[in-house]
């Protein structure tokens, strides 16, 4: 029977001998609908790691020194079963660090997996647009930092949080990041 017909208003005829109707209530007169749901559900997650600039040693807390650029990349994984549409991917940097101009690259289906550079610097801004990601698709976005205003940290090892955000139209998630600046005095 098709499921159209089921779930329809009028409904679909169900009987002892047959689709008819006819519903006797005798001992030998039963009958079963059973039904079978798959559930589409939007999920995501968003990953961030950090690496001295033009290296691969990328890691979840990263210790850089004063003078030294950092690299952070930022990963977002379609985990659900349906399509997720207009992924922004978006980082909040702290006070201490800068973003470096012109250092942003995304890495997807669309680039062949390897690192593009983009004309945008809307990564620390208003958020980059990835497109469409269908299940366990993914993308990277990858952006240079230096440290900033660094006479304003302490002598020793400061700690500071970087967020990266990935905003979708099922919802938005963020992942925080420690990054260790030492400062020698």
């Amino acid at each position: 029977m098709p499921v159209e017909e089921l779930f329809s208003v009028p409904g679909a005829l169900v009987g002892c001998d047959g689709p008819t109707g006819d519903v006797t209530g005798e001992d030998d007169c039963r009958g079963e609908v059973r039904f079978q749901f798959a559930v589409d559900q939007p999920d995501f997650t968003v990953t961030q790691l950090a690496a001295s600039r033009g290296t691969t040693q990328y890691t979840s807390v990263r210790r850089m020194r004063t003078d030294e650029e950092l690299d952070i990349k930022v990963k977002y994984k379609n985990t659900g079963t349906i399509q997720q549409d207009d992924v922004v991917i978006k980082h909040a940097l702290p006070a201490e660090l800068t973003y470096i101009p012109g250092t942003t690259s995304v890495a997807n289906s669309s680039t062949s997996n390897k690192w593009q550079k983009i004309d945008s610097n809307a990564v620390v801004e208003r958020g980059i647009n990835l497109g469409s990601h269908a299940p366990d698709g993914a993308s990277y976005v990858r952006l240079s930092v230096r440290v900033s205003g660094h006479a304003q940290l302490r002598c020793g090892i400061n700690q500071t949080v970087g967020v990266a955000t990935a905003e979708t139209q099922n919802g938005s998630k963020s992942q925080k990041s420690t990054i260790e600046i030492e400062r020698t005095c």
